[in-house]
């Protein structure tokens, strides 16, 4: 799987791999739960509201055991007091 600037999955070092793999299924997953929600649903596209999700995600994975995709996003960028949800931390990754 290519990323942005030539990058691969492989290039990650591999004890994040496991991580992104779960933040890129978790990011992919609501994009098209999203996607549905305004084709089927009527709802209107909110990058805001998808990311306030995502981030709502983030939390609930790691809360439910996703302890590689905790140790990604607590080593992308030390939570600070100010931030409150996951998805700051996934924003420095991209």
């Amino acid at each position: 799987m290519d990323v942005k600037n030539g990058m691969t999955i492989k290039s990650v070092p591999k004890d994040r791999r496991r991580g992104l793999n779960s933040l890129i299924i978790l990011v992919t997953w609501e994009i098209w739960k999203h996607r549905n929600a305004c084709v089927f649903e009527g709802a209107r596209p909110s990058v805001q509201l998808l990311l306030q999700t995502v981030s709502s995600e983030c939390a609930l994975w790691c809360m439910a055991g996703a302890s590689k995709l905790k140790e990604l996003l607590d080593r992308s960028m030390p939570p600070a007091p100010w931030v409150l949800g996951a998805w700051s931390r996934v924003v420095f990754l991209l």
